[in-house]
């Protein structure tokens, strides 16, 4: 029962995690981006003039909402830290040597910010 229990709340908050998160940062661009913001909101009001026409096939059509939705996911994803183990061999990574059986951290914000 108990891990059941472990595996329930674990569905359910790790799905309205990364959607709160996903959707607080894609506000915050959109608020210190009035031109973005403009263009998302044109192209709702073209493809969804009432609820009642909001339906599949309109969101496939979201090109702007794609866009910005997965701009929000590049520069601030809800997974901030992706942890590995080394498990086959040593692995070098330019003049670095990564042993077996380490545990290599990713940092995927610090990644995609990175201008480089």
């Amino acid at each position: 029962d108990s891990e059941v229990t472990g595996w329930l709340i674990v569905l359910l908050f790790a799905g309205q995690h990364t959607s709160s998160i996903t959707a607080t940062w894609l506000g915050a661009m959109l608020l210190s981006h009035p031109e973005a913001m403009a263009e998302l909101k044109a192209e709702q009001e073209r493809l969804t003039p009432d609820e009642a026409s909001l339906n599949y096939t309109n969101l496939l059509e979201m090109d702007c909402m794609r866009r910005s939705v997965t701009e929000a996911l590049r520069l601030y994803p809800p997974l901030i830290l992706l942890m590995r183990k080394v498990m086959q061999h040593n692995f070098k990574v330019g003049a670095h040597t990564i042993p077996k059986g380490d545990v290599v951290g990713l940092c995927a914000p610090a990644s995609n910010l990175d201008p480089r």
